[in-house]
């Protein structure tokens, strides 16, 4: 991959000459663009080999004890690893429901059913 880097730099170097002709720019051109194509595919191949493909997580089973918050859905972050934001809030936040009462209602007047 150095050479092939290094070759790819030399070509673009004899294109930018001033005295060339413009046959001779030409091909250097297109042997630049052809090592720097090569280039890429080489550093696509070792990226495959050294693993940093896609990666695939599935979760099958998801337990949140009470007060806990958990998150669905893809989540992308920079390369410190940190969440990236658009402005919106990764958790909408809600307003705390109290406990149900386990009294029961009665109306004021004491008769049944009317309320």
């Amino acid at each position: 991959m150095v050479g092939t880097h290094d070759a790819a730099l030399e070509f673009l170097k004899r294109a930018a000459l001033s005295n060339q002709t413009f046959e001779g720019r030409d091909m250097a051109l297109k042997h630049a663009q052809k090592l720097m194509t090569l280039y890429t595919k080489q550093l696509k191949a070792l990226n495959k080999h050294r693993g940093k493909g896609q990666q695939k997580v599935t979760v099958e089973h998801l337990n949140v004890q009470a007060g806990g918050q958990s998150i669905v859905g893809n989540v992308e972050t920079d390369q410190r690893g940190y969440c990236q934001s658009d402005g919106k809030p990764a958790i909408e936040r809600s307003p705390e429901v109290p406990p149900s009462e386990d009294t029961p209602r009665t109306s004021s007047s004491g008769k049944k059913g009317s309320r």
